[in-house]
């Protein structure tokens, strides 16, 4: 970690101290969430997908993905594989998806987004034959910007 042992010294229990606030933080919050009967983003997610990927509830997913024709996801670079999870299970059968995004611009990582959700899924349309297009043309700065260096 660093050259100078008191200073590894250092930054390993200033690590271990940060870990233990975040955990103690974190279980805070968590039993605030369930005294209050409330839930987060996560939460959601997951509270949605166990009823669509559960086989005795077949039916739920069922007419789930059967309802949409089209489904359009826009900044799919900020998914992550519980969100792209959740959009495989109501994906029906002859669901056709678009997803925009641009791998360059994940910024979410922080709360979860995996850049290689986006990676994974482009490479998954070609091998089942869809179609992945370059945008070649900059629709939202001006020409002056875009053509500057």
């Amino acid at each position: 970690m660093h050259g100078d042992s008191s200073i590894a010294e250092s930054l390993v229990f200033a690590s271990d101290a940060f870990k233990k606030l975040f955990e103690e933080v974190y279980r805070s919050f968590q039993e605030e969430m369930q005294e209050e009967n409330l839930t987060d983003f996560a939460g959601v997610l997951v509270t949605l997908r166990e009823p669509l990927a559960s086989p005795e509830n077949a039916w739920i997913k069922e007419r789930y993905s059967s309802q949409f024709r089209y489904i359009i996801v826009d900044e799919f670079q900020d998914t992550d594989s519980l969100q792209k999870e959740v959009l495989d299970l109501v994906r029906g059968e002859h669901s056709r998806i678009i997803c925009v995004g641009d791998a360059k611009q994940s910024i979410y990582r922080f709360r979860g987004a995996e850049v290689e959700v986006f990676s994974d899924a482009r490479e998954m349309i070609r091998l089942e034959g869809g179609v992945v297009r370059h945008l070649e043309r900059n629709f939202r700065s001006h020409p002056d910007i875009s053509e500057s260096t």
